[in-house]
């Protein structure tokens, strides 16, 4: 499988997409997107891509998930709260609902302050 680093290009999208094809899934969680707005995709095959944009006048950032056209319908709910932190509901009928959170913190390397609102915001 091939190692996409960002989707913020279609290319990039389509070639994420691509190699979704080739793995069984229900919900990948996407971290480092560079998208440069949040927008949410609903592709051909019904493939759901949401992304979330990255952090602003920086190149870092963006989470997002792709959910299988076989899952799409059962998503009830779905936010972006920063660039670092999204979350995903499913519903699925006579079940409990299923939530996802996808986070990832920022890296070693970040300032104090960076890494404070990031995990004041996950609280």
């Amino acid at each position: 499988m091939s190692t996409i680093r960002t989707v913020s290009s279609n290319a990039d999208f389509y070639a994420l997409l691509e190699a979704a094809g080739r793995i069984k899934y229900h919900v990948i969680a996407l971290q480092e997107t560079k998208s440069k707005k949040a927008d949410i995709l609903q592709h051909n095959d019904g493939t759901l891509v949401i992304l979330g944009e990255k952090i602003p006048s920086r190149n870092v950032g963006g989470v997002g998930f792709i959910v299988h056209p076989s899952v799409a319908h059962l998503v009830d709910f779905q936010e972006i709260l920063s660039p670092r932190l999204a979350i995903l509901r499913l519903h699925p009928p006579h079940h409990k609902t299923i939530s996802i959170i996808n986070c990832y913190s920022p890296h070693e390397a970040a300032d104090d302050s960076e890494l404070d609102a990031f995990y004041g915001q996950l609280e």
